[in-house]
């Protein structure tokens, strides 16, 4: 029967969830966010927020820290209710979600392995090693992700070669800890392999070497530490890693689409109330410039965030965010700017008083549960405007804003878990850019918000489907339009407003802008994918990628993929 087979699964989840406060996160493409989406899509609990708690790739939050996540659960529907419209397949996520995290649950014996190794290695399934003493832990898992494919029309081979180590711990219920070490050889598609020619640029990664004359060699790295100041009230985190901000596939604020960077990120929660620091340091490396040499000291610049959020009665969320980049010397004269430390206060003011060049950057957002099982959200993003041009319709430079919408549900069809999401983004010529390019929007050459930069007009489709009768595999589709307006050249010929790091000062007119003026650009980017779980974090993958470029640098390839996963997420490469 349902409920029985779900009553072990269950009981854990509503009766010991303040057990999870420290268990893994999860990034975009991972099993992990399909299933925390789903769960909300099916109101398993509400407040889900990409950027509170999806923003790390397998991140630990401390002990106690995820109350108010089950806390509607707890006070809500019964476990009776629960257990008879949960289906199969979201039974199986549970169980996965459950397994992926054995250190944390009160009654873990389901975790455990039939046929542990040497009765040391995978004692759980979910962990290569692991040792516990009282409420501290440490564990270490093997990463790996091999995928290759035939050649292409270029007679190229697509091949990605990746292996690594995961560590993750915590010591007592007040600090823990996670770090992530990896070693790459990445063969890559057409387009991103000309950035790299072209820009020395690799989309998400930093310091890189060629391999040959294709490929790629790179680490990647992440690790941070994570401290509960005041448990289920405040909590820090300070590492070298990727965040996000928002509910969507992109992020207009603040996506996990650049570099890591180090950060300082504090989280205050009071009843329906969130507010979110962020104080980084970020390179000011610029495109076009080719590989550097390993011991090749870049330039710093700064960002500093604050985001205020409220929720109306569960079932709508309002955030506003304030941010701003500022750049010092290369000498380093200057460093952070002590008055953008102030958690509270507006950052328009300090720029004004301080008489400074540093380009700050307002939005608004908004998630709201609709219908039975379905979220609506969105974006708005102000860089520059004046009201008197916006009234005047004149097509001024500097009202430079760009907005999100999108909405994702759920559909249970015959206990088959169906996702579905439509996202349409547009941003205006020349946000996030600025006078100096250094003050841009912008860590290692590449953008921090939506991966198109500026001057262009997006929609994306996505959808995942998990049979009842096989809930180990997975298949998913995912459509992408973009249009752009593009200049001739990266760094010379005229300024159209697409590329963040060209100054405004180079624009190619005061008025009469609008939105995908210059070369124009159309993208369209599919992909079909397959992955089939044979054990825990353990998959199988198949994929088919088409992506053409019409118009101005017209191109077009198709790459067939397969390969196998351990313990990491795909790799997104949709743009």
């Amino acid at each position: 029967m349902r409920i029985s087979k779900l009553h072990g699964v269950l009981v854990i989840l509503l009766f010991h969830y303040s057990a999870f406060g420290q268990s893994p996160w999860y990034s975009p493409n991972s099993r992990g966010d399909f299933i925390l989406q789903t769960m909300e899509m099916q109101h398993f609990y509400s407040g889900f927020d990409r950027g509170k708690w999806l923003q790390y790739s397998n991140r630990y939050y401390l002990r106690g820290s995820m109350d108010s996540v089950f806390e509607n659960q707890r006070k809500g529907d019964t476990f009776v209710k629960i257990a008879l419209y949960v289906p199969s397949a979201f039974d199986f996520n549970t169980r996965w979600f459950m397994t992926d995290n054995p250190e944390f649950l009160q009654h873990n014996s389901y975790s455990a392995s039939k046929r542990p190794i040497f009765k040391e290695i995978y004692r759980y399934k979910a962990l290569g090693y692991h040792f516990q003493e009282g409420n501290s832990h440490i564990s270490l898992n093997p990463v790996l992700n091999i995928q290759s494919g035939p050649k292409n029309q270029w007679g190229k081979v697509y091949n990605l070669n990746t292996r690594g180590l995961e560590l993750r711990g915590t010591f007592g219920n007040k600090v823990g800890f996670y770090t992530r070490v990896l070693e790459n050889q990445w063969f890559a598609q057409n387009y991103i392999r000309e950035l790299g020619d072209s820009l020395g640029i690799v989309p998400g990664t930093g310091w890189w070497r060629r391999t040959d004359s294709t490929g790629f060699d790179y680490f990647s790295v992440k690790g941070y530490i994570n401290v509960n100041i005041v448990k289920n009230h405040i909590n820090a985190a300070f590492g070298h890693d990727k965040l996000f901000i928002g509910n969507g596939y992109r992020s207009l604020i603040l996506s996990d689409f650049a570099k890591e960077y180090l950060f300082l990120r504090i989280n205050t929660n009071i009843g329906p109330f969130h507010y979110q620091n962020i104080f980084a340091q970020l390179n000011n490396r610029l495109p076009g410039i080719g590989p550097l040499p390993g011991n090749t000291l870049l330039p710093k610049k700064y960002m500093a965030v604050h985001r205020a959020s409220v929720w109306i009665k569960k079932r709508l969320e309002i955030g506003a965010t304030e941010m701003v980049v500022f750049d010092r010397d290369s000498s380093g004269d200057g460093g952070f700017e002590a008055e953008y430390l102030n958690p509270v206060i507006f950052y328009r003011a300090v720029e004004s008083n301080l008489g400074s060049r540093d380009n700050a950057i307002i939005a608004l957002d908004a998630k709201a549960y609709i219908l039975k099982k379905c979220v609506v959200y969105g974006q708005f993003i102000v860089d520059e405007f004046r009201v008197k041009e916006i009234k005047a319709n004149n097509g001024w430079w500097a009202n430079k804003f760009g907005w999100q919408i999108g909405a994702k549900t759920t559909l249970n069809i015959k206990n088959s878990l169906l996702f579905l999401q439509v996202e349409k983004n547009s941003v205006k010529p020349y946000t996030y850019s600025h006078s100096r390019n250094s003050q841009s929007w912008t860590q290692y050459g590449q953008s921090l918000a939506h991966p198109l930069g500026a001057n262009f007009k997006e929609l994306a489709f996505r959808s995942y489907f998990q049979l009842a009768k096989l809930p180990q595999l997975q298949f998913g589709i995912t459509v992408i339009n973009a249009k752009k307006g593009e200049d001739s050249a990266y760094y010379s010929g005229a300024n159209y407003g697409g590329n963040l790091y060209k100054s405004n000062d180079s624009r190619v007119a005061e008025y009469g802008n609008k939105i995908l003026q210059g070369n124009l650009t159309e993208i369209w980017n599919s992909a079909i994918t397959f992955s089939y779980m044979i054990k825990h974090n353990v998959f199988l993958d198949f994929s088919y990628q088409q992506r053409s470029q019409t118009g101005w640098a017209a191109k077009r390839g198709n790459w067939l993929q397969f390969g196998l996963r351990w313990n990491i997420e795909n790799m997104d490469v949709m743009y």
